[in-house]
């Protein structure tokens, strides 16, 4: 049997930009819950670590500061 998730995922489509260690990029999140996202992007980055994101929603002009995300 498949993992459950605990937490619902939506399928949106926002832009970010994205600090990890001296890396920075930016992307689209696709997929998003309460308990993470995921991103799709051109930059590699490390498999795990600590990443700080800066999520643009459509139509709010100040994007949602994430300061420390753990990537997985």
């Amino acid at each position: 049997m498949g993992e459950q998730r605990q937490a619902p995922r939506h399928h949106v489509d926002c832009s970010v930009t994205f600090v990890v260690e001296d890396i920075s990029g930016s992307g689209t999140v696709f997929n998003l819950s309460e308990e993470g996202c995921a991103i799709e992007r051109t930059v590699p980055v490390p498999p795990t670590g600590y990443a700080s994101l800066f999520i643009t929603i459509p139509g709010d002009s100040d994007p949602v500061v994430i300061d420390l995300a753990r990537l997985r």
